[in-house]
């Protein structure tokens, strides 16, 4: 990477900066989002309970009416409603899974919104599941990207979650964003972790255009980034963070495929 002027790089902090405020804007809305979506969303849990309450009374009203009804043309017209109102029941579970799939996530996000302490009991499993389920917004990730998730090992992460979150979020970014480029082949994201002596191995793997030879030694410096338009800071920021927790990241593969590995302490909650 060629040197900046000194005019280029106070532009670059510049936006870095703006950056840096948009990003704690941002946080303190999704922290108040989620705040509001789960009165919402505990709201919809209500109802559906109540639907399905009122759908198996139904049933059970339908069933008692068939008994009592001699008439062939009114039990044709009872077993059609009870066998609509069953579909609808049908379809009310799968609203259901929904709802507790929302709670979850939104569950995963509060938890990691107001860690302020040790006592944060936030496990690298639920954050890998809550991040992977935040980029489903995402609809190349979510429709388009053949998802791998093995996690072997996991690990309580205490007041370091939040860190541990940006670490994850930030080389899943890269990956989507490496993926989307090579449009002609399947798109394949593994995410795995595993023990090793006192550590613990977090893999992400994809199968995306890959990482620049070039920029290969420079990698996790300010500014630099394989990506045109893109500040740099991303992988800056990851291995600061890592670092500061006694972790650590390596490029252990640069193509075919891309994989970072990244190490943590297996006491990580106390270190």
């Amino acid at each position: 990477m060629a040197a900046m002027s000194p005019a280029q790089l106070v532009k670059s902090w510049e936006d870095a900066y703006l950056a840096q405020c948009q990003t704690a804007r941002v946080g303190r809305l999704f922290k108040g989002t989620i705040h509001n979506l789960n009165g919402v969303v505990q709201a919809f849990s209500m109802q559906s309970e109540l639907f399905a309450m009122m759908f198996a009374k139904a049933d059970s009203l339908l069933g008692e009416a068939l008994e009592t009804v001699y008439d062939e043309n009114g039990r044709d017209k009872i077993t059609q409603v009870r066998e609509l109102l069953q579909k609808r029941h049908k379809t009310l579970e799968q609203v259901e899974e929904k709802i507790l799939l929302s709670q979850e996530i939104l569950k995963n996000n509060e938890d990691i919104s107001q860690i302020s302490g040790e006592d944060c009991s936030v496990s690298l499993n639920s954050l890998v599941s809550n991040v992977v389920n935040f980029f489903h917004s995402h609809m190349f990730f979510k429709h388009k990207v053949k998802k791998n998730l093995s996690m072997g090992v996991d690990l309580v992460l205490g007041e370091k979650a939040f860190a541990v979150g940006v670490v994850l979020a930030n080389l899943v970014e890269n990956s989507i964003q490496a993926m989307e480029q090579c449009p002609d082949r399947e798109a394949c994201f593994a995410l795995r972790s595993y023990g090793r002596d006192d550590r613990v191995i977090v893999e992400v793997e994809d199968n995306g255009i890959g990482v620049p030879e070039h920029i290969c030694e420079s990698l996790y410096l300010e500014f630099v980034s394989a990506t045109s338009g893109h500040q740099g800071l991303g992988l800056y920021q990851v291995k600061k963070l890592l670092t500061e927790m006694g972790g650590d990241i390596t490029l252990t593969a640069r193509a075919n495929p891309t994989l970072f590995t990244i190490s943590l302490p297996a006491n990580l909650e106390k270190a």
